[in-house]
């Protein structure tokens, strides 16, 4: 009976984030650690990197993670709260579980390569230090500066991704400038010598 009210009352809240996300939130600060001014501000910032990124952003808080642990939570209000862009429902969701007292960063589609394992961790380390002085609005600040960092470094070369449901491995594949101007030079000899 337990895990079924859970189970409600989860499913509740992510179909209000659905809700509200069609109406451009991405703040959903369920265990009240945000003012509203400060939320206003992070909403204007999500606003802005989610242009730049072309990738959606969201932010949330709670007290009552229903028995999941914080990446199981994380990944399924983004999953289900109707988030993301393009059919690989591009984007990321920081998490700030004050339940299980962990903070996690959710990703989907192709953020997943720009922010990997070693990534997140680096950004979790920054973030930490802000939640140990109970300073959310900064944890908040600092995955959004850490995000874009990563956006604009990029991919990494011989960056892949491993299913654990499936076993299966996809690489990224990237032409880097000396191999491209490599191409370059044996095409225009061929041509001239042709």
């Amino acid at each position: 009976m337990t895990v079924f009210l859970c189970s409600f009352l989860f499913m509740t809240a992510v179909v209000n984030a659905a809700e509200k996300a069609d109406e451009g939130q991405r703040v959903f600060d369920d265990a009240g650690l945000f003012t509203d001014s400060q939320i206003s501000s992070m909403e204007t910032e999500i606003a802005e990197l989610q242009k730049k990124m072309k990738m959606d952003v969201v932010v949330v808080t709670t007290r009552d993670s229903g028995g999941k642990s914080a990446v199981a939570y994380a990944d399924d209000f983004y999953d289900y709260g109707g988030f993301g862009t393009g059919n690989d429902y591009n984007g990321l969701l920081f998490l700030i579980d004050m339940d299980n007292r962990e903070l996690t960063i959710s990703t989907s589609g192709i953020m997943r390569r720009y922010l990997t394992d070693k990534r997140v961790e680096s950004m979790l380390d920054r973030i930490y230090e802000y939640a140990s002085d109970a300073d959310y609005k900064g944890c908040v600040d600092q995955f959004l500066k850490d995000t874009l960092k990563y956006y604009k470094k990029g991919i990494q070369a011989g960056q892949y991704i491993y299913d654990v449901e499936t076993g299966r491995i996809s690489f990224h594949r990237s032409i880097r400038w000396y191999e491209w101007l490599l191409a370059l030079g044996v095409s225009l000899f061929t041509a001239c010598s042709a």
